[in-house]
């Protein structure tokens, strides 16, 4: 229904899992916070956003989507009322209720008042040379001026604290004790007033909570379609077949090993893997490192991909079966972490699948009956394969046990299957050999890899008589299977040059039938350039006698009103782009005014996108795009020192996150921030540097 190749793409950014505090606000007297209504918010929009798909085109391109968009609930207001009370930080807007907004307007009044008594004292000559440095601070949630070691008993006010060099005091002037008061008075209003906010927003979610969980499961299922039509573009990936019966997969490939050879890291051999409907069992045998385990895994994994809707990287004609329970006995690491022999954890896993396995059930095991004696093993391996045959399930087995190759040969309900390897090379091929089982090639192996040839040969006559006799009897065989392939071949050769030979005669007949269709062509375009001319000449003569003068005129005027109107039509598609503004620049000395204000000051300094004015008294730091030129000349800036305050930037943030940096790093970040923090008239900020050592937090705090 969808696909990355319909040309379509569902609006799933910024995806956010609301469940937990749609929970939380389950508890009586609990309220959300402001990140938790921003993820919810988010995922308002993404409701929003896949509501507005359906139209008629993406309704005929993916009706079954289309149909299900109409099960989620309608956003407008949750969200309307959410964008109004957060912006797009999450901040609590002013208009969030009326009272907020009376509280901050005080609260931005006091501090107008307070900075401007703060610039007085500052620029008075009574103290001239009791100020540290030209910005004030705040202590306590109260403005604070920096006074200079000495001078601190001369200046009027309430100690804050010291500076940890002892060479500065912070002292709240008299003049501003009253206003710092207030503000401490307005702070705590605010933040119960934006408590109160959140509560009432709470409620609203509250009643709504069982439409936004249903939302959350039905966007989560467009979100697994889409990154489902993802990975299958990426692997080129099939649907394929799921039924009742039977198994084939033609060309399959491990995806985790197509993942790897996307990175260069390995080239994917396919496999084909072929269970019919009336066996039960197949053992796959055959050489070490010939991919018997990958064969089991890949069947394993893709069954399991299938049955989830996901497709799978096999040929699109190939065939799974959906089963209802699916067992994997692969590895013993489960064994190591429970301090269990290789054999003891085999069996354990074995005694949870014989539990529950019955019809339906597919079991993959690798390398069955090992860990223990041979003999014992080999038993041991046989009836569990017989019991789970005699329950109705499907096994797939790798093993290197000489009585299951046996049995198999034996039993219609089993299928051998050996992994193609030469031992001439010593190197697999990486797929099955289906019928016959495949020779361990322990002891070829064993001589490859340069154990000495006698002590091959003394292990070669150690073999017992029936032992050696169905190795011998399996090489035998495999020598037959490799003849009867070469005769295949040479037939399939023949087969090829018969059809190349067909195909040369059918290419023949088709030229000759070509050269006579051309034929024909020339003649009917040359009679109708013939008819054409005759046509022309016709509609001239015509011409010369009756349609003269005045209807001649009249078809001019016809032609030139047509071609206006195209024109005109033409410049209503494609009318001309508009010259995009050009930003202003400003220069030091330009007169200037901030734009949305009633301020105009001169630009003192600029610096990477920011401009310093002197607005009267005071000095400001304002953004080049909210600044426009007021023409003239600027009066020079006095040279006596001023109070410096910026003007508080939109996007201020009160927190800094400084984990993981080193303390000179992090003493550059945190300097300008708390400076800003104070321009914007913070009372405080959040400075988060982890525990690790504890440098950065000394560091900080000094």
């Amino acid at each position: 229904d969808y696909t990355e190749n319909s040309g379509l793409e569902l609006p799933l950014t910024e995806l956010t899992d609301v469940r937990e505090s749609l929970k939380k606000i389950s508890v009586p007297g609990v309220y959300l916070l402001s990140p938790e209504f921003m993820a919810l918010r988010y995922q308002l929009a993404v409701t929003s956003n896949l509501k507005d798909l359906s139209n008629d085109s993406f309704n005929d391109k993916c009706p079954l989507i289309a149909g299900r968009l109409a099960e989620l609930s309608e956003p407008a207001q949750l969200y309307m009322e959410l964008k109004r009370v957060f912006d797009d930080k999450g901040e609590i807007t002013d208009r969030a209720s009326s009272a907020l907004y009376a509280l901050r307007k005080e609260i931005r009044s006091a501090r107008s008042r307070a900075i401007k008594i703060l610039d007085s004292i500052r620029g008075s000559d009574k103290f001239d040379g009791f100020f540290q440095d030209e910005f004030f601070t705040i202590r306590d949630d109260r403005y604070a001026l920096a006074i200079k070691t000495g001078f601190h008993t001369r200046f009027p006010g309430v100690v804050h604290g010291r500076s940890s060099s002892g060479e500065t005091y912070f002292i709240e002037p008299m003049e501003v004790v009253e206003l710092n008061n207030r503000q401490s008075e307005l702070y705590r209003d605010e933040k119960a007033e934006e408590i109160l906010i959140l509560k009432n927003l709470t409620s609203m979610v509250k009643q709504r909570s069982d439409e936004l969980k249903s939302d959350i499961e039905l966007i989560a299922s467009f979100d697994f379609t889409r990154a489902r039509c993802a990975f299958a573009k990426r692997l080129d990936l099939n649907i394929v077949e799921v039924s009742k019966s039977g198994i084939e997969l033609k060309g399959a490939r491990h995806p985790l090993l197509i993942l790897k050879e996307l990175k260069g890291e390995l080239q994917v051999k396919p496999i084909d893997i072929v269970l019919d409907d009336e066996l039960s069992v197949l053992v796959i045998s055959g050489a070490n490192t010939g991919g018997k385990t990958v064969a089991l895994k890949s069947l394993g994994l893709m069954t399991l991909m299938a049955q989830s809707a996901i497709p799978v990287p096999a040929d699109p004609s190939s065939r799974l079966r959906n089963f209802d329970k699916i067992f994997a006995d692969i590895g013993d690491r489960q064994g190591i972490e429970e301090s269990l022999s290789t054999f003891s954890a085999h069996i354990k896993r074995m005694g949870l699948i014989l539990e529950v396995a019955g019809s339906d059930t597919l079991v993959l095991i690798d390398e069955i009956g090992v860990g223990t004696d041979p003999t014992e093993g080999s038993v041991l391996a046989l009836a569990v394969l017989e019991e789970l045959t005699e329950r109705g399930a499907v096994s797939v087995v790798t093993t290197h046990i000489n009585l299951l190759k046996a049995h198999a040969e034996q039993d219609a309900k089993y299928m051998n299957a050996s992994v193609i390897f030469d031992d001439k090379t010593m190197s697999p091929s990486y797929n099955l050999s289906y019928g016959t089982p495949g020779p361990s090639l322990g002891l070829a192996i064993a001589e490859s890899l340069g154990i000495p040839v006698s002590l091959i040969a003394r292990a070669k006559a150690m073999l017992t008589t029936d032992e050696g006799a169905f190795i011998a009897s399996l090489a035998k065989l495999d020598d037959e299977k490799k003849r009867l392939a070469g005769v295949s071949e040479r037939l399939e050769v023949l087969e090829a040059k018969r059809n190349e030979a067909v195909k040369g005669l059918r290419d023949d007949r088709a030229k000759i039938i070509e050269k006579i269709r051309t034929r024909a062509e020339r003649v009917r375009d040359k009679s109708l350039e013939e008819i054409e001319a005759a046509l022309k000449a016709f509609n001239k003569k015509l011409a010369d006698e009756g349609v003269k003068g005045k209807g001649s005129h009249k078809k001019a005027e016809i032609t030139k009103e047509a071609r206006a109107g195209v024109k005109e039509a033409a410049g209503r598609v494609f009318p001309k782009p508009s010259e995009a503004q050009e930003e202003y620049i400003p220069q030091i000395g330009d007169p200037v005014e901030i734009i949305g204000t009633n301020s105009k000051g001169v630009v003192v300094s600029v610096d990477e996108g920011e401009a310093e004015l002197k607005v009267g008294k005071m000095k400001v730091r304002v953004a080049f795009n909210k600044l426009r030129n007021r023409g003239g000349v600027a009066p020079k800036p006095r040279s006596k020192p001023k109070a410096s305050v910026s003007a508080p930037e939109a996007d201020f943030k009160l927190s800094i996150n400084i984990i993981g940096m080193r303390v000179e790093e992090a003493i550059k970040n945190v300097t300008p921030f708390i400076d800003n923090a104070h321009v914007n008239g913070a009372t405080r900020v959040e400075i988060i540097h982890g525990t690790g050592t504890g440098a950065l937090k000394q560091a900080v705090r000094e």
